[in-house]
């Protein structure tokens, strides 16, 4: 199936290696902390062949997210798992597994700052951010199953309640680049998007 095969092509591989060298370097180590987010959310996606086009919403969108933060670079690196637990077509009409990061360019929350010569203090504030993620996902309704290689910009904002937890909230929207349906010929394409809240669990020191 395509959904495994496309986890050896070369950018998806050379995408890891980076990401991977990146974040256990020594410069990255001293400026790392990770963090873990839930959300749930509403979705709507829309999905077609050349001769069907089907609307898929649902109100149990549920993300999960596993984030390495490099706050030297406001930057989170992050392992995603994203699904629709129940639509019209049933349960777990779609799941994704998708690398990206997030941009944060009024800084992150809980990031470090030294204050003078020999304090440091940890900043907690509301903290905007726009992202990208690449991922590999699978498509489950009546007339086909389908896998995609897709893509996902997303724009949201971590706000904190207390220290080391933020709310967070969300607009992803999402797009197939590549897809496979079964053992068919048919060209299938979705897109989409998803409004989600959910919680942050943040400034856990590596």
């Amino acid at each position: 199936m395509i959904f495994y095969h496309r986890l050896g092509s070369p950018i998806f591989v050379n995408v890891i290696f980076i990401c991977c060298t990146f974040a256990f370097s020594n410069f990255s180590h001293a400026y790392m902390t990770s963090s873990f987010d839930a959300n749930l959310g509403i979705a709507n996606f829309q999905t077609k062949s050349a001769d069907f086009s089907k609307s898929i919403s649902s109100i149990s969108a549920i993300e999960l997210n596993y984030n390495l933060n490099h706050t030297a670079v406001n930057t989170a690196y992050s392992l995603s798992f994203y699904e629709l637990a129940k639509t019209d077509e049933g349960m777990v009409t779609f799941t994704r597994l998708s690398l990206g990061s997030r941009w944060y360019p009024r800084g992150m929350s809980g990031g470090r700052m030294i204050i003078d010569s020999d304090v440091q203090a940890r900043i907690w504030a509301a903290a905007p951010f726009i992202g990208l993620n690449i991922g590999l996902s699978t498509l489950t309704i009546k007339e086909y199953n389908a896998s995609f290689i897709d893509f996902g910009p997303r724009v949201g904002v971590e706000v904190p309640i207390a220290i080391n937890m933020l709310l967070i909230g969300q607009f992803t929207f999402s797009s197939s680049l590549s897809s496979s349906a079964g053992d068919t010929a048919r060209s299938v394409s979705y897109s989409g998007g998803s409004v989600t809240a959910g919680v942050v669990i943040s400034g856990l020191d590596i």
